[in-house]
């Protein structure tokens, strides 16, 4: 997923694996089946060629990930999440933030029931930094809207 600001189209390669030739902006692949192992990550410019990740990953066999590209163009990283978790009990979900959003500081989250306002609810996660991944949680079913604030908000 290419959540990068300002960064041309990119190209992404697991060792001699291409994933993406032209991944824009907001863009996101399908899930490929890259080989197990320690393959070296390069996520390039599709345009110029030029490097703005070289890093090695671990890949486990029959495991489901999703890679982040994010940050803006003179500073680009990745995230790489593991897509494998056990289903919530009956009645739950199971939900996790990951904050790429450049330029915001730590985050408050909130989801929010009809009718409540983040001015009366209490955060799922508090202070979530940049780069950060929270761990997934469970919640009770039901109908949702996410908010995010940078803790100002209340």
């Amino acid at each position: 997923v290419h959540v990068s600001p300002g960064t041309d189209s990119v190209s992404v390669t697991f060792g001699s694996a291409t994933a993406a030739t032209s991944l824009k902006y907001h863009d996101a692949t399908s899930y490929q089946t890259i080989n197990e192992g320690t393959p070296e990550l390069k996520i390039k410019s599709a345009a110029t060629d030029a490097t703005f990740v070289d890093t090695t990953v671990t890949l486990v066999k029959d495991t489901h990930y999703s890679f982040y590209v994010y940050g803006g163009a003179s500073s680009v990283s990745v995230v790489q999440l593991s897509d494998e978790a056990v289903g919530a009990a009956s009645g739950k979900f199971r939900l996790r933030f990951s904050h790429t959003a450049t330029g915001l500081g730590s985050m408050d989250v909130y989801l929010l029931s009809a009718g409540s306002t983040v001015a009366s609810s209490t955060p799922v996660y508090s202070g979530l930094a940049y780069a950060t991944t929270s761990a997934l949680s469970d919640y009770s079913s039901g109908d949702f809207t996410r908010r995010s604030s940078d803790g100002d908000a209340r």
